[in-house]
């Protein structure tokens, strides 16, 4: 994107940076901020680099991943995510008609 615009962007260009930002929802309507990495997403999709639905994916996957959620992830987050799946299998395989069976 930057190089399509020159290596910077104008008012315009920010503006419409900072839609593709609201139709990924990784800022609000007003006010909105964005980080580093929101920036980065942003602009990937804008130069066709990945789909809004990848990302939205990403973000999907990054969600069931942050237990706690911090909007972090951290070892904590990982144990814990470990420890639910290790008990949805133990479940599964206890029940009658599950793969244990």
């Amino acid at each position: 994107m930057l190089e399509q615009y020159g290596g910077e962007l104008d008012a315009y260009e920010l503006e419409d940076l900072q839609k593709t930002l609201r139709e990924l929802e990784l800022c609000d309507e007003v006010g909105g901020t964005c980080s580093t990495s929101d920036f980065a997403l942003a602009m990937l999709v804008r130069q066709d680099k990945c789909t809004a639905e990848d990302v939205k994916m990403a973000l999907t996957t990054f969600n069931g991943l942050d237990i706690d959620g911090s909007g972090e992830l951290d070892e904590d987050d990982v144990q814990k995510w470990i420890e639910r799946k290790r008990a949805v299998a133990e479940w599964e395989a206890s029940r009658p008609g599950g793969p244990a069976a």
